[in-house]
């Protein structure tokens, strides 16, 4: 029979979380585990079967007050004793408070203060110990870990509504064992919605500007993980998922997104760790969007690697530069020649044919030719079918997305609306937008909006050499692990390695509108 642990901590209490993630890491399947706050008290007189009470000495006295009382812990503790209550606890406490020690000593249960200034780094350690200690087991008795093959978090977010944001959190396990992993809905002020997109908003002034950019992203991140990882309900079905996994690598996280919250960088999500460093899950778990509309959206097929489309996959690459400047008035400044279009598309002309999943591999415009609108919709449209389409070039985004082809005698451009009837006529599954102003937020989505089922392009602009590397690395991952979120997310580590002062690792969103019976 699993033991039954309550953790009592106030909603702002950094340790609540780590404390969550380290008895299911530690203890695993031998323990069932529930985290209250404001009503802990009734709950474990109600119910006198819990077998351990974990809390801190500073909490907040009802679900009125978020600020923690000074003591507050230790009173809870005596009014749970004065109630006949003989639970053990683990009580943590900041400092040594000779009071607080004579005081738990009082009472009729046994209780451990845990002094978090004494024990430093090694408190993880004694936690488990004395957890172990007053359960009466240890590993060697303690019911077999449940071992999973992956989970799916779907993370559904919007910025609508003014008070109060619902944000449902869904856990769908892959493979392995069966478990329960109940859905979390989460309230989030609407206030820190605005915020985020205030803040993501700012990234685009300040991306050449380090630390000052990674100041706002850790900011961000920070932000989201109050929403996220300080949220009991959340952590206490994350937890236990994490260890059955493996890791957080197992984790491919989906971000639901309305348009309203589009603009914010989701992706920044993150942890402040003990030595100031930064955990950021972009960097650990494979990250993708998703689109979330009030009404439906036809993808016409599954992104790369998914469904019924099997390999051979054909690839076009489209090499849409310009020869000179060219003032484009519905953007309202000049475009000109990008630096490494050609580089790209000779990597990839290098790179991809021949390896076993790539069919055919045609280069746009060929030899004495100009990569006119008309030229790409021949292709596209009469072609097929292009699975992979690496689209070099410029497309930028006002009121809705274009993309700038060379003409005759000035360039053309192609809402996203017709390019994606483009794409849809040519099979395609995956997008790559190598372009130089594709990074306003709407583009992207307003591509999967017409039905584009997976797509990458860039938050920001980037540097033309760096994104060059990013593409070669992200193609080179690809043609190792047939994965666009995994290919995603080691490109993006691959990157950080490289470049961590450069906004090129955080910049890259990938988007994939996946049927949840292919999930």
């Amino acid at each position: 029979m699993r033991k039954r642990i309550m953790t009592v901590f106030g909603s702002r209490d950094d340790l609540a979380p780590e404390v969550t993630f380290e008895l299911f890491q530690q203890l695993g399947a031998g323990i069932e585990l529930e985290s209250s706050a404001e009503d802990a008290q009734q709950k474990i007189l109600r119910d006198p079967n819990y077998n351990l009470i974990i809390t801190h000495i500073n909490i907040p006295v009802n679900s009125s007050s978020t600020d923690a009382k000074e003591k507050h812990g230790l009173d809870f503790l005596h009014s749970l004793d004065a109630r006949g209550s003989r639970i053990p606890s683990v009580l943590f406490v900041p400092s040594p408070m000779g009071d607080v020690l004579s005081k738990a000593n009082d009472l009729s249960s046994n209780c451990y203060v845990l002094d978090l200034s004494q024990k430093g780094k090694d408190w993880k350690d004694e936690l488990i110990k004395r957890s172990k200690f007053f359960l009466e087991f240890g590993p060697e008795n303690a019911p077999p870990l449940k071992k999973i093959k992956a989970v799916n978090l779907d993370i559904s977010v919007a910025a609508d509504k003014k008070g109060k944001e619902l944000w449902d959190v869904t856990f769908k396990v892959v493979g392995g064992d069966p478990v329960d992993a109940k859905p979390v809905t989460i309230e989030v002020d609407s206030r820190k919605v605005e915020k985020l997109i205030k803040w993501s908003k700012l990234m685009p002034e300040l991306k050449d500007k380090h630390p000052q950019w990674e100041g706002v992203l850790q900011d961000i991140g920070e932000e989201l993980g109050e929403i996220l990882l300080r949220n009991a309900n959340f952590m206490e079905r994350y937890s236990p998922l994490m260890t059955m996994a493996g890791g957080p690598e197992k984790f491919r996280i989906r971000f639901k997104v309305k348009r309203s919250a589009h603009p914010v960088i989701l992706e920044a999500l993150a942890e402040r760790k003990d030595d100031d460093k930064w955990d950021y899950w972009m960097l650990k778990s494979p990250i993708y969007r998703d689109l979330w509309t009030d009404h439906a959206v036809t993808v016409y097929q599954p992104p790369l690697f998914q469904g019924d489309v099997r390999a051979p996959y054909n690839c076009l690459i489209i090499k849409s530069n310009l020869d000179t400047d060219y003032y484009i008035e519905r953007l309202g400044k000049e475009l000109g020649p990008l630096e490494n279009v050609e580089n790209e598309a000779k990597f990839l002309e290098n790179c991809l044919p021949g390896k076993e999943i790539i069919g055919n591999v045609m280069t746009l415009p060929g030899k004495n030719e100009i990569c006119t609108a008309e030229l790409v919709e021949e292709w596209l449209t009469k072609k097929g079918p292009w699975h992979i389409v690496h689209y070099a070039g410029h497309s930028f985004h006002r009121g809705k997305g274009y993309f700038v082809f060379p003409g005759e005698r000035k360039p053309k451009l192609v809402s996203s609306e017709k390019f994606s009837a483009w794409l849809r006529a040519a099979k395609t599954g995956f997008v790559y937008l190598s372009s130089c102003h594709s990074s306003e937020a709407d583009f992207l989505y307003e591509l999967a909006s017409y039905g584009i089922p997976s797509a990458l392009g860039f938050r920001w602009d980037i540097k033309d050499d760096l994104a060059l590397e990013h593409a070669q690395i992200f193609y080179e991952n690809l043609l190792k692990c047939y994965s666009l979120e995994y290919a995603f997310l080691h490109t993006r580590q691959d990157m950080h390695d490289l470049y961590y002062n450069e906004i090129i690792w955080a910049a890259p969103v990938l988007i994939m509108q996946i049927r949840d019976d292919l999930s």
